[in-house]
């Protein structure tokens, strides 16, 4: 007979964590430069741009 496999809590917890870590890393990567865009006075221009030269 095939049960549904249980979990441990912990085991639960670390592929729960793992899934949210790396959603998290996706999004901030997708959506960071999109902010720092709409943020920034110069548009798509770094910030920094400007104290170089």
């Amino acid at each position: 007979m095939m049960h549904h496999r249980h979990y441990p809590v912990p085991v639960l917890l670390y592929f729960g964590g793992t899934m949210l870590i790396m959603i998290t890393a996706v999004f901030s990567v997708l959506l960071l430069p999109m902010i720092g865009e709409r943020s920034g006075p110069n548009g798509s221009r770094p910030p920094h741009a400007n104290a170089v030269g």
